[in-house]
């Protein structure tokens, strides 16, 4: 169940040279005391890096970016997996294009949210 699940962020570092790629290690980690099937994919989970109300990125433009998984998870235990952000702003839809601009010098947040589970944020300042 997915309120079972506690998600997690980390990034190369908060500091972001512009236009720079950025991997991010998600996890997700089952917290309830009884093994828990996780099903992961690109219908039900999604990453995405905005400024405020501006969506720059999302892995719902570039589904191909989420892997699907099904993986039993033991108490405490993790699934562990990254997804790369190329540091440009993505075009809406399925095809994985990006626009011509680059998101300039400021504070951006990374979201990780699976579908029934509590988002996670990770700050990104680019400069």
């Amino acid at each position: 169940m997915p309120t079972n699940l506690k998600a997690g962020i980390k990034g190369d570092g908060h500091q972001v040279r512009i236009g720079a790629a950025v991997d991010f290690r998600l996890t997700l980690t089952n917290r309830s005391d009884q093994s828990c099937l996780l099903d992961l994919n690109a219908d039900n989970y999604e990453l995405k890096v905005y400024s405020g109300t501006d969506r720059i990125w999302s892995t719902d433009d570039c589904t191909r970016l989420v892997t699907d998984r099904k993986q039993t998870l033991e108490p405490g235990e993790a699934a562990a997996w990254k997804i790369s952000w190329n540091g440009k702003r993505s075009r809406h839809g399925k095809s994985c294009q990006t626009g011509p601009e680059i998101p300039r010098a400021g504070y951006y947040y990374a979201t990780s949210q699976l579908n029934g589970a509590k988002p996670v944020q990770y700050l990104l300042i680019l400069k």
